[in-house]
């Protein structure tokens, strides 16, 4: 199963990326975040950097993810590990951070807008989902850093799910 995410979250400074880091997730309670430590099981994300933005005086990255594993809370606790935590994300954000972005945004700015997989019988099934009402006026607020982020940060706002690529024809930034 593919399953392919956009993100905001603090500025990512890679075109393309790849974080291979173990998960730990506690299973004795359910409420604490997963994390990354040496004996956790191994998780592989990969990140393509869409757009630059600015919002107040922080800088932020529209990102496109991929997971080759699908480990509990992985996007969120790879992306946090490597300094990149999703936008107004209680749980692996700082206190003060989440607050602020809770001015702005109105939930974890996370929105899983592809997943593929074969079904009992080996065909290929595919569901896209265009980035959702609430996350929108988000989007609006940030200024882009760059004509290819004004481009990018438009494309998300007025996209059909028919109209979202997959992640083969994903183009990140050439540029950082």
């Amino acid at each position: 199963m593919l399953s392919k995410k956009a993100t905001l979250s603090r500025t990512v400074k890679h075109a393309f990326a790849s974080i291979k880091a173990r998960v730990l997730h506690w299973r004795q309670d359910g409420n604490l975040p997963s994390r990354v430590a040496r004996t956790g099981r191994p998780s592989v994300t990969f990140v393509k950097t869409l757009g630059h933005f600015y919002i107040v005086d922080r800088k932020l990255s529209l990102v496109a993810i991929r997971i080759r594993t699908g480990r509990r809370h992985q996007i969120r606790a790879h992306l946090a590990f490597v300094g990149h935590p999703t936008v107004c994300d209680g749980k692996y954000t700082e206190a003060e951070i989440f607050n602020e972005d809770r001015q702005w945004c109105p939930r974890n700015f996370l929105h899983r807008y592809r997943l593929a997989f074969f079904d009992s019988d080996g065909s290929a099934q595919e569901a896209a989902a265009a980035l959702p009402a609430d996350l929108l006026p988000a989007l609006r607020k940030l200024r882009p850093r760059n004509r290819e982020s004004a481009l990018a940060q438009q494309h998300w706002q007025q996209a059909a799910a028919a109209d979202l690529l997959s992640w083969e024809n994903l183009v990140p930034l050439l540029y950082t």
